[in-house]
């Protein structure tokens, strides 16, 4: 009986197909072509590796190599006005030299498209041998014998979907999908069915939608389907303007999912959201703006079968003159506290300004204030000052300064109560193929604004030189202090090459260094490391393209690595 049902749904997926086929032939066909690409990728990687043998640990050198061809053929044909027909067939294999792994996937689709609807069909099956053995999986120590057992897992996907957007009437989008995986040694045979429907409509300033999704298991034969997983949801809203200034939006959304296991046991959740939103321009100059929302999530059967949530604001905002901007507003939300809820009332207000100070010289700066009340806490507020400054001290020298220092009066943040965060910036150009820039970025924190509970500090220096127009070169450094003091410090320096001498080739390379030190003596040694890349990309012809790369880290150490890889790509119609 399975047989039969896989037959006949091959039969169905053949019968869409030619179905399609005969809709594309009743009228004269434009085609725009075949179109399409060959393309082979080779990897190799490189590893060394500590393994045991009998007891006593020896250095091995493991070896990865994989091949990966892609075919693919598109063709578009205008069947008639508005009405189009899009194929797609693509092969993609897989295989790993000296192991059993590979892996083919076939796939082919159809499309039918018309702005009134659209229909289309996919189907593919996925062939999947992997080989299992006691090594690291994938990677082979050179002279050794191939693993001798392989597990083969067959798996297959088709899909059918489609849509009707009829004028004046609900947009309807509906897809059926089916996954089946074969029985092997690993896992026992499955089928797996997914259908999703969808309907929306809008009329002018109202809408409503619904779906349904389930996802079945199929039993085969004259076995009922069991249904593991169901879902409803719906949802309506209207989005009004009563007036030029005035806006208003209502919306209620539901959904409602049911769950099923094994045993037949069902589990359902529900949840609902209703918002409203609203806007007044009192003003060119000010304005008012309304938002609500409440959250349900319902749950039959818990120990917490209702949670509500509720998150609400009103604000006020004023444009005093057009380089000062004041915002103050109030609000509630819930949060959750230890497994507790609890409704949060907040108010706050916004002072910033921006501006020349003197000839190039431009700043701006914001003051920010925050009190919140909870019904297990005192009530507690948060001040910030954010202050940003841009200086041109002469033509090719530029200063910048950004400031961020925030004070918590929360007593669960007493270490951590005034945070200071600043960034100084000074970028030269000497050369207009010359850019030179130094940063100095710190953090720090504690119970005052100058006590000290957590401290780090950034220097980094960026050069980037344009020896000619297509040839750049780019040095990166920094050094960095770990919180809380600003100890041990790590660092890394960066060079990098661009260089492209033509529109069909392109050179990349880059070469990287990290360490560490530390100023305490029975700190750990921070090892550094090294990383080596290059990447070539070339036209070989019009139609021909390689991307080459490798890769190298640790060089000369025992824990050395390295990956190469190449990508020939022949493309054909385009």
């Amino acid at each position: 009986m399975r047989d039969e049902r896989a037959g006949r749904g091959a039969a169905g997926a053949a019968a869409v197909a030619l179905g399609l086929a005969c809709l594309a032939g009743a009228a004269p066909a434009h085609a725009q072509g075949l179109k399409g690409f060959l393309q082979v990728q080779f990897q190799r990687v490189e590893q060394n590796q500590t393994v045991m043998v009998d007891g006593v640990p020896r250095q091995v050198k493991l070896t990865r190599e994989s091949w990966v061809q892609t075919y693919e053929l598109d063709h578009v044909a205008q069947v008639r006005q508005n009405l189009s027909l899009v194929s797609q067939l693509r092969w993609i294999e897989s295989t790993r030299p000296g192991s059993a792994d590979r892996s083919r996937t076939p796939f082919g689709s159809m499309r039918l498209g018309h702005p009134l609807f659209g229909l289309s069909g996919s189907y593919r099956p996925i062939t999947t041998t992997s080989s299992i053995s006691g090594g690291a999986p994938g990677f082979l120590e050179p002279g050794t014998p191939a693993p001798s057992r392989a597990v083969t897992t067959r798996n297959q996907e088709m899909q059918f979907a489609g849509y009707l957007a009829m004028p004046k009437l609900p947009r309807l989008d509906a897809s059926w999908t089916r996954r089946h995986r074969n029985g092997d040694a690993l896992f026992k045979e499955e089928t797996g069915i997914t259908r999703v429907a969808n309907l929306n409509y809008d009329a002018g300033p109202a809408y409503v939608r619904g779906g349904y999704n389930d996802l079945a298991r199929d039993g085969g034969g004259f076995s009922a389907r069991t249904i593991l997983q169901r879902n409803v949801e719906g949802g309506t809203g209207v989005r009004l303007s009563p007036a030029a200034a005035v806006s208003l939006a209502l919306s209620y959304d539901f959904s409602q999912s049911q769950r099923g296991d094994a045993s037949g046991r069902n589990t359902r959740s529900r949840s609902q959201t209703a918002s409203v939103s609203g806007g007044v321009r009192q003003s060119p100059k000010s304005d008012w703006s309304l938002s609500y929302a409440w959250r349900r999530a319902e749950s039959p059967g818990t120990t917490r079968a209702n949670l509500d949530g509720h998150e609400g604001s009103l604000s006020y905002n004023l444009q005093a003159t057009r380089r000062v901007r004041f915002t103050t507003g109030t609000g509630l939300r819930t949060e959750s506290l230890r497994d507790r809820r609890q409704l949060v009332r907040y108010a706050n207000a916004v002072l910033s300004a921006d501006g020349d100070i003197v000839h190039n010289v431009r700043a701006s700066t914001s003051l920010a204030h925050v009190t919140n009340w909870l019904p297990s806490h005192s009530p507690y507020s948060v001040e910030s000052w954010h202050s940003g400054a841009r200086a041109r001290l002469r033509e090719g020298l530029e200063l910048t300064d950004d400031l961020v220092i925030t004070a918590n009066g929360d007593t669960a943040a007493l270490d951590t109560r005034v945070v200071t965060q600043n960034s100084l910036g000074l970028q030269a150009t000497p050369l207009r193929s010359l850019t030179v820039a130094l940063y100095d970025r710190r953090y720090h924190a504690g119970p005052s604004l100058l006590g000290t509970s957590a401290d780090s500090r950034t220097l980094a220096l960026d050069v980037r030189w344009r020896v000619v127009p297509s040839l750049e070169l780019t040095t990166n450094a920094s050094r960095t202090g770990l919180l809380p003091a600003n100890d041990p410090r790590t660092s890394t320096v960066a060079l990098g090459l661009r260089w492209n001498p033509s529109a069909r080739f392109q050179f990349a390379g880059n070469y990287t260094r990290t360490g560490g030190s530390s100023r305490l003596a029975d700190a750990a040694l921070i090892s550094g490391r090294e990383f080596l890349t290059g990447r070539v990309l070339a036209g070989l012809s019009r139609t021909v393209t390689l991307s080459a790369g490798t890769s190298v880290a640790d060089p000369g150490r025992a824990s050395r690595s390295s990956q190469l890889d190449a990508l020939l790509t022949k493309s054909f119609g385009r």
